[in-house]
């Protein structure tokens, strides 16, 4: 039914309670069989096939309450569930939220450009610095930073989610007037009594299992989430091996990075926000997925595109406050998939 759903963007706490697991591994199956911590588990998204249960096998009972007596799941006895619940991965670093750059960049008062490039780590925030260096609160862009090394005294930065951080306490203690637009954001937070501060996530949500699968209605995001997957897979295993997050203890402290550091950082943002992105905005990022199926190779839609695509009006999505409306068929499916875009249904 018609309905108009206010939503926010989800605590990691949320995107967890509401998971069937976490998924650790891109992996899918193994001998027909889902791989555990997969993308096809079925102890996270419920069984692979209608009408069975996690053996695969059809059951000799579809009575409610049925479980089978060797994996003990019960079968899925029609033949278009509400997709089961989604799975979670959780990311080695937290990161605002995709669809909410335009009201950080309101509310910090650059563009959202510059939030996007800070946010996958393209460039980064300056913090400090000695005679000759760029001022702080100026963003450089990654390829800039190798010249910085020459100076005297190079500056030292802030990358990604510690440098939109950054900006976004600079702006709450502002003591010179702010734009209307600015202060226009400032006041729509007030209002609702959110905290800028939860515009990030450090859980990221995986659609349920027949959502995405070959021929679901958003099959375009599984390739980004296998992307993400093998990301912080590689992430995890360099960590174990060379100590890849040695850095990570500076930056809990809150203390600017080197330029050496920076660098050093900055490439594993870029690694990890181009798949996290382009989940949500594919058609945004510098080097797309493409449809092969289309003879046009038109870019795949992301989450974004998708969520427009149902509104029964259309409207930006502003976030204002750190909420927004949305004109939207109020259906399971419909809740179903604001959720796996990382968003909490308030009224």
């Amino acid at each position: 039914m018609a309905c108009r759903l206010t939503v926010r963007v989800a605590s990691d706490d949320e995107i967890r309670a509401r998971s069937g697991g976490e998924v650790k591994t891109r992996d899918t199956l193994d001998a027909g069989f889902p791989v555990p911590g997969g993308m096809y588990d079925d102890q996270i998204f419920g069984p692979l096939r209608f009408f069975t249960c996690g053996c695969a096998e059809p059951p000799p009972s579809l009575h409610p309450g049925y479980a089978c007596k060797l994996c003990g799941q019960e079968p899925v006895p029609v033949a278009d569930p509400v997709w089961g619940p989604p799975g979670h991965v959780v990311l080695p670093d937290a990161m605002p939220h995709p669809l909410c750059l335009g009201v950080i960049a309101r509310l910090v008062g650059r563009s959202v450009d510059e939030i996007h490039a800070l946010a996958s780590g393209q460039a980064v925030l300056v913090a400090d610095g000695g005679p000759g260096t760029p001022p702080p609160g100026t963003i450089v862009a990654f390829d800039d930073l190798d010249r910085l090394r020459t100076i005297d005294q190079p500056p030292r930065f802030r990358d990604s989610a510690p440098a939109v951080r950054a900006l976004i306490e600079e702006a709450r203690r502002q003591e010179r007037p702010r734009s209307e637009t600015q202060a226009s954001a400032w006041r729509a937070f007030e209002q609702t009594g959110i905290d800028p501060g939860r515009l990030f996530i450090g859980v990221v949500p995986l659609l349920p299992l027949h959502a995405r699968g070959m021929h679901g209605p958003f099959a375009s995001v599984l390739g980004h989430e296998g992307s993400l997957l093998y990301v912080v897979e590689k992430m995890r295993e360099i960590d174990e091996v060379s100590g890849f997050f040695i850095d990570r203890d500076v930056e809990a402290t809150g203390q600017p990075l080197t330029v050496g550091q920076t660098l050093f950082l900055a490439v594993k943002r870029m690694e990890l926000a181009q798949p996290v992105y382009g989940m949500f905005e594919n058609e945004r990022l510098p080097r797309p997925d493409f449809d092969y199926d289309d003879p046009a190779r038109a870019p795949v839609k992301g989450l974004t595109s998708h969520l427009l695509a149902q509104l029964r009006s259309p409207c930006d999505l502003a976030f204002d406050g750190g909420q927004q409306v949305l004109d939207i068929d109020d259906t399971p499916r419909t809740r179903a998939f604001l959720e796996g875009a990382a968003l909490t249904v308030v009224s």
